[in-house]
């Protein structure tokens, strides 16, 4: 479910589309001509044309033409990796894009450094991505979605002046970007004497988009909340997701069913037999905004542990093993099917794509902290014995208030529960419930950790927490903040601080708009 669209994006991209269309027919005579360099063009601009449609399939075939009739050329070769990013071929994705950057250089084209950027990002290879969209900047300053990218990639790396100059770039060549504005706001603590507050409501007032609206809206109530105006930036909280929920189709009952479809089928196949792949992936898991960052920093600054990010590598594996047709990577069919398939091959396969990704590569043991990872515990610890997985738990008020104050990815399609606050509720105790579950059928293997412990006694916790990964223990895990590794996370700032008490009971600030869902906690037999 996406919010991203609106009718003068729509009307750009069916411009965009009119033109590609036009482009092709003019370059279909040209498919199988002698020139190669003609007919790997005209291949080219079918396949461009194709993908924007999305029609990726399609796209691909002719991609693939015009590498074989131009096998040099680094603008084909991204196009092919996206596509073959887009289909969820992981393994050729990367390797054209490696093959791309082999026949780099002289090339002028701003749109193949940044695809093979927004390709190489999602292998883990930040370092690469960055120069490559620097490079698409250089090339095309006036494109935002170039530039958005390369101030993302900035973040990434706790780089706020530079993060900064390119939203400010941004807001020069549209000042209605709502993720410029929020990514400000983000990076910024603000004061009463250094704020963006005034630019904020003139580009609220003047915004038509919803998207836009909603990110200034999220925007503005960040900065209330740093200037101490908790009412203030409630409403624009409360404004920003009451108007995205009358638009879209959700109920949490959806998810509730999931997490219980998930413990059903670990239930009917649990006396199945173990794989043997002897593997050690340390995972985290949890509700977003509870900490699982921190701990993943805390693992990776061991000598013996690389972070591979977020892996979406079980989910896909499991897929894979459902053999169901459906687009949706996570639905109740397919880990129903799932679950009478070969944990072997879901092993294999979790193993096969996780390896393609920097952190995993070459490291004996490496974290993954996918938040969904708590979903898949029965899947993971079966396929993957040697496996640890450890789940961060926080006060119920600060994890439904600190869900429900972010915007996760403009409508990603499993965190839609937090724009409402009893539907994050509900979540929050049906994650309980199952992280509860696991803990008692894995106490060997999976481990609960309380946020707000590690804060109080970070030694004695993060040495607990070491012990539970098999892992000796190491002084250097507690000054976790002063990696320079890349974090592609939303907490990629809070991760480069010392453990700080800051967020602990911040929802007390909102103690009279939250009382409807304390109560609801309460009935429910949470102690808050």
């Amino acid at each position: 479910m996406s919010i991203v669209g609106g009718e003068l994006k729509n009307a750009k991209k069916r411009l965009k589309v009119q033109h590609l269309m036009t482009l092709a027919e003019s370059a279909r005579p040209n498919l199988s001509h002698s020139d190669k360099a003609k007919a790997g063009e005209a291949n080219f601009t079918l396949g461009q044309c194709f993908l924007e449609q999305g029609k990726v399939a399609q796209a691909l075939a002719y991609f693939q033409t015009a590498i074989d009739k131009c096998p040099e050329s680094a603008k084909y070769l991204s196009q092919l990796s996206k596509a073959h990013l887009m289909l969820r071929n992981d393994e050729e994705a990367l390797t054209f894009a490696l093959q791309a950057l082999e026949f780099l250089q002289g090339e002028t084209d701003a749109n193949t450094h940044n695809t093979l950027g927004y390709v190489l990002t999602r292998f883990g290879h930040h370092k690469f991505a960055l120069g490559l969209f620097e490079k698409a900047v250089k090339l095309n300053p006036n494109s935002i979605e170039f530039r958005d990218n390369l101030a993302r990639s900035h973040t990434y790396f706790g780089d706020k002046r530079s993060t900064a100059l390119q939203y400010e770039a941004l807001l020069k060549l549209d000042p209605l970007y709502g993720k410029a504005h929020l990514g400000l706001a983000e990076i910024t603590k603000c004061t009463a004497e250094n704020n963006h507050i005034d630019r904020l409501e003139n580009a609220l007032e003047k915004a038509s988009r919803k998207i836009e609206i909603m990110r200034i809206q999220y925007a503005l109530s960040k900065e209330n909340e740093d200037l101490g105006q908790s009412e203030e930036s409630f409403k624009h909280l409360h404004a920003a997701n009451t108007q995205f929920m009358s638009n879209v189709k959700f109920d949490v009952k959806h998810d509730e069913e999931l997490i219980g479809a998930f413990l059903d089928v670990y239930k009917k196949t649990s006396t199945k037999n173990i794989s043997k792949i002897d593997d050690k992936v340390l995972f985290i898991g949890g509700i977003p905004r509870t900490g699982t960052t921190l701990v993943d920093r805390i693992l990776s600054a061991h000598s013996s542990v690389e972070s591979a990010g977020e892996l979406q590598s079980m989910p896909l594996a499991v897929k894979q093993a459902s053999g169901t047709n459906s687009k949706i990577v996570l639905d109740i069919e397919t880990i129903t099917k799932a679950g009478k398939a070969d944990i072997n091959a879901v092993g294999r396969a979790y193993m096969t794509n996780a390896r393609l990704h920097v952190g995993a590569k070459d490291s004996a043991v490496f974290t993954d902290k996918l938040p969904l990872n708590f979903m898949y515990a029965g899947f993971i610890l079966k396929a993957l014995p040697n496996a640890k997985m450890v789940c961060l738990r926080r006060h119920p008020m600060d994890t439904i208030w600190s869900n429900y104050k972010h915007l996760f990815g403009g409508g990603a399609r499993y965190h839609t529960y937090s724009y409402d606050l009893i539907s994050t509720a509900r979540f929050y105790l049906a994650y309980l419930k199952m992280t509860d579950f696991w803990a008692q059928e894995f106490p060997e293997q999976f481990m609960i950790l309380s946020y707000e412990d590690l804060i109080a006694d970070q030694r004695s916790e993060t040495a607990n927490l070491l012990l539970h990964c098999g892992l000796d223990w190491e002084e250097g895990c507690l000054d976790f903040h002063s990696s320079s590794k890349a974090v592609a996370t939303p907490s990629a700032n809070q991760v480069r601080e010392p453990l700080y008490t800051g967020s602990i009971g911040k929802w007390k600030r909102y103690a009279k708009e939250l009382e409807g869902v304390r109560l609801f906690l309460i009935e429910n037999g949470v102690k808050v």
